[in-house]
C-alpha cells in the first residue's frame, strides 16, 4: 500500500500579446494540500484548457488563457476524477477569461 500525495495544483497562465506581438506572461500556480489517506492504487489526472481572445479596442493584440488542475485519485475512480476536473477547468477558465477581458 502506498500513501497518495494529497496535494491539488491549480495553474493558470495568461499570456498578453500587444499589437508589436511581444509577449506578457502572467503564471499563477496554487498547491492546496489535503490531508493524505491510504491509496491502494494511486493515479493522478491533469486536465487542461486554454483560450486566445481579442483584446476589445485593441487591433491585433490578444490575450492567451490556460489554467489546468491536477488531481490525485485512486486508479478505479479516474474516469469520475477526470470529468469532475474537466467541469472544474471549463469553469475556471470562463472565470479567468471574463477577468482578463475586465468583465
Amino acid at each position: 500500500m502506498s500513501n497518495g500525495s494529497g496535494q491539488i495544483e491549480l495553474e493558470k497562465q495568461v499570456v498578453v500579446k500587444d499589437s508589436d506581438q511581444n509577449d506578457t506572461v502572467i503564471k499563477d500556480t496554487k498547491k492546496i494540500t489535503r490531508p493524505k489517506k491510504q491509496i491502494e492504487k494511486p493515479a493522478e489526472i491533469t486536465i487542461g484548457a486554454g483560450a486566445t481572445l481579442p483584446i476589445p479596442g485593441k487591433a491585433y493584440s490578444t490575450i492567451k488563457v490556460w489554467v489546468s488542475l491536477k488531481l490525485p485519485c485512486e486508479e478505479e475512480s479516474i474516469d469520475k476524477t477526470s470529468e469532475f476536473a474537466s467541469r472544474k477547468v471549463q469553469e475556471y477558465l470562463e472565470r479567468e477569461m471574463d477577468l482578463a477581458l475586465g468583465e
